[in-house]
């Protein structure tokens, strides 16, 4: 009897927990669609309905590993993509567009214009809010205006641990997780090769001096070479036993070394494709290996807290760098080879002598591990990089602090100075790009990367940054936001800046305070006042069709308005000098900058927000990748 009223309450405990069940579901469904506004009410059913709506969208299908970027092989135009947002209400829209300038705009302008091409409503017999249109406006003209994310290298099938440009700047390497090197067209992102050979890991790849050669160091123990042109297989270079993690090139090009973590580093022949010498002592694993500048020299750093310097023709060891208290994760030449900079999970970076490898300054100040060092291009500055989240900039002769990078929300990866060591780039595991003067002012955030970014490197001629991450892809990044606009240094023309339009009905009156008013030119009546500049308004002009006015601020920034309502459509940001005098082409189709350092910039501008969007979905460098999509709520289309 007491068995069975047991099994009786055991029955009635589980029923009542089923019905707490479906109740929660029954609750959550709800939220969700009051949430997502989907209508449920019934709709007659087309006479003509495609057998499925699920258009095939490569950047919707979910990799096998990672969430991956698909790559952009040719430009889509918006009627060719499903017209997700002629099912999104102006509610839905309204919260998407919220969260979008909440959220990303400020730092990834790209994205920002991606989730409101999808708030667009296409068809005609959708209701519409004006508000909405006038958000996703804004959002579109500002990727168009201002992105510094000027392609994306996609195509991985794993992270990407390196990426290097050719010593010509006319081609990139990537090394990664997939096994797989690939050799890409820094002009335009297009594959040029993907080198198969390895059977693990590739670590890192590098050009030869002269761009003629790459080599790959990987997991599986060989360092392989290739024709940097076509991709070819030159050679593999085997002799390791373990991982190998680095590779670099001797100045002419003739030697190679290695480093491994079977605790000794090789001298390779490239010619011969043979070992020359094997740099044995370190006790555990060679994190990295270098030539000084003469070739003479090799640098080895280890995880047994040591540095160690040797002679690249014999393999005699020339000094033991000791003072680190835990493993070394980098070690540099400075570029003249008279110093040594080493860096260590110990919290510290240390100066050494490069010749005798006599110990100089210590660089305490992280209160984290650090993950990086490098020197300046001229090797009077060194900056690291911690798991502090902190960047920092240390004088290389008295090892004396000069500024400290805040800023990163987390690890950060790697930085590194431009050509003239003027400004530094770090990457972090917040997924952030940013961009500092040596002072340590900020000069830009740039966000699109879906992962930790792991690697970063400038052009040589500084205008462009390459970053690699573990989203798998590679982006190159424009340092002066010049991605669609056309620059024309040295311009000694005139533009014509009307205040008045064309037919003589409307000028522009700038003032009072920060604002500007379009008025009505017989009367003086207000047609609209233009708000939204922080500080007083300088230069103004009609374009020729009087459709835009533009107005330059003291506060940095160009504004392009719809002069028939007094709408901000689009701000134009990050000038490098003071804008001189704005205006428009003669067809109205292009805004004119004039800057005070007599540089003239044109952008284009169009009659329509259908116009920009078709231009937008055209020449954006990206979609919006199926982890995107599900982060916003959007439909994950996947192929029939």
């Amino acid at each position: 009897m007491k068995a069975k009223t047991e099994k009786t309450a055991s029955r009635a405990g589980l029923w009542f927990m089923l019905q707490a069940l479906a109740a929660i579901v029954f609750s959550a469904g709800i939220v969700l669609v009051a949430w997502l506004d989907i209508d449920l009410t019934p709709r007659d059913k087309p006479k003509s309905e495609p057998k499925s709506t699920e258009i095939a969208r490569p950047d919707a299908i979910p990799e096998p590993e990672a969430p991956v970027s698909e790559p952009r092989t040719a430009p889509v135009p918006v009627e060719s993509l499903p017209p997700i947002g002629s099912a999104m209400t102006p509610r839905r829209a309204k919260r998407l567009l919220d969260e979008v300038q909440e959220q990303i705009a400020k730092t990834d302008p790209v994205s920002a214009a991606l989730l409101a091409l999808e708030t667009l409503p296409w068809d005609s017999n959708r209701e519409t809010d004006p508000t909405n249109l006038l958000t996703a406006h804004r959002l579109v003209y500002d990727a168009h205006f201002n992105r510094t994310e000027r392609l994306v290298m996609a195509g991985h099938q794993g992270f990407i641990r390196t990426a290097t440009f050719s010593p010509d700047g006319r081609r990139v390497a990537t090394a990664a997780a997939d096994k797989t090197v690939r050799l890409w067209r820094a002009e335009d992102g297009a594959k040029i090769a993907e080198l198969r050979g390895h059977d693990d890991i590739v670590r890192s790849a590098v050009f030869s001096p002269d761009g003629k050669l790459l080599a790959s160091a990987s997991f599986d123990g060989d360092v392989r070479l290739w024709n940097a042109v076509d991709g070819s297989r030159e050679d593999t270079l085997s002799g390791h036993d373990g991982k190998v993690v680095s590779v670099a090139f001797s100045a002419d090009g003739k030697q190679l070394v290695s480093s491994s973590y079977d605790t000794t580093a090789r001298v390779w022949d490239v010619v011969r494709g043979s070992t020359t010498t094997v740099l044995a002592g370190h006790t555990r694993k060679v994190v990295a290996a270098s030539f000084s500048p003469d070739g003479r020299r090799v640098l080895t750093a280890s995880d047994d807290a040591t540095a160690r310097l040797w002679d690249a023709a014999t393999g005699d060891m020339l000094a033991e760098l000791r003072g680190h208290e835990a493993g070394l994760i980098a070690a540099h030449f400075s570029p003249d080879g008279r110093r040594i900079v080493t860096a260590s999970i110990d919290k510290t970076a240390r100066l050494w002598d490069g010749e005798t490898g006599a110990a100089g300054p210590v660089l305490r100040g992280h209160i984290r591990q650090l993950i990086s060092v490098r020197f300046s291009p001229e090797g009077s500055a060194i900056a690291t990089t911690s798991r502090d989240a902190t960047v920092r900039l240390w004088r290389t002769d008295t090892g004396v602090e000069t500024a400290v990078l805040r800023g990163h929300r987390s690890w950060v990866n790697d930085a590194i100075f431009s050509p003239d060591g003027k400004t530094v780039a770090s990457v972090s595991v917040d997924w952030e790009l940013r961009h500092w003067t040596t002072a340590g002012a900020l000069r830009a955030v740039m966000a699109g990367h879906q992962n930790d970014i792991i690697d970063v490197e400038f052009s040589t001629d500084g205008r462009h940054i390459l970053t690699a991450s573990k989203d798998g892809t590679a982006r190159l990044w424009d340092t002066q936001g010049e991605v669609e606009n056309t620059a024309v240094p040295n311009w000694t023309g005139k533009i014509d800046n009307a205040t008045r339009s064309r037919d003589g009905q409307f000028r522009i009156r700038m003032g009072p305070g920060n604002a500007a008013s379009i008025l009505d030119a017989a009367t003086g009546a207000e047609r609209s006042v233009l708000t939204g500049h922080t500080g007083p308004i300088k230069a103004a002009a009609f374009s020729p069709d009087g459709a835009r006015v533009l107005t330059a601020s003291n506060d940095g920034t160009v504004r392009l308005w719809d002069a028939a309502n007094g709408d901000s459509i689009g701000v134009i940001r990050g000038l490098p000098a003071p804008v001189a005098s704005v205006g428009f082409s003669k067809d109205s189709t292009q805004a004119l900058v004039l800057t005070t350092d007599r540089t003239l910039r044109r952008y284009r501008v169009f009659a329509t927000l259908r116009e920009l969007a078709d231009h937008a979905a055209e020449t954006l460098p990206r979609r919006l990748t199926w982890v995107q999509r599900r982060q916003f709520w959007l439909p994950v289309l996947r192929p029939n």
